[in-house]
């Protein structure tokens, strides 16, 4: 059987539900993009265990958006903790984000630039409240050399939750159809 990945990086839980189900549904490993400084991780609202997020100070409301904003206007790459899996190894590699100023979060910067998935296939999944923007359009730039098979967006994750993951669950196997 082919091997599939799935990398995200998710601000709240509804990327991450969204890549959960990709990979349950088709039995792929999971790996979760990880800010490395404290500092990040607070500008990044990001943290390994929901446990922790009263640990960090985070940005409420506008002040919040206004940070994104600015973060992917300013092209940011915050450094990344070490992955445990290296995605050269698997057949297929598929991408999640939540949109962030119409483009991707900026911690798939660092992704991008640390890994290469020359030749392989790949697929790419966002998650917005709105519109899309140039996200597919610039992951798909950044990843020239690889193989896209496909691109789906998923809006509105927490208020239409359930319809949602069917959507996921669905698109996930037809991209091992693809493979």
């Amino acid at each position: 059987m082919k091997k599939a990945l799935v990398v995200f990086y998710s601000m709240d839980e509804g990327t991450k539900a969204i890549a959960e189900e990709i990979a349950s549904t088709i039995k792929a490993d999971v790996l979760r993009l990880v800010t490395k400084s404290e500092a990040e991780k607070r500008y990044y609202q990001h943290t390994e265990s929901p446990d922790r997020m009263d640990e960090l100070e985070i940005p409420e409301g506008e002040v919040r958006y206004i940070w994104g904003v600015e973060s992917v206007d300013m092209n940011e790459a915050p450094a990344l903790e070490d992955f445990e899996l290296n995605p050269s190894n698997y057949d297929l590699v598929i991408v999640g984000t939540p949109v962030w100023s119409l483009n991707y979060a900026p911690p798939l910067n660092s992704f991008f630039s640390k890994v290469s998935l020359e030749g392989k296939k790949v697929a790419f999944f966002c998650t917005h409240e709105g519109m899309i923007g140039s996200t597919f359009k610039t992951m798909e730039k950044e990843l020239e050399s690889s193989v896209v098979i496909d691109v789906i967006d998923f809006q509105n994750v927490s208020m239409n939750l359930e319809s949602n993951l069917k959507k996921a669950q669905d698109w996930a196997k037809s991209l091992i159809m693809k493979i």
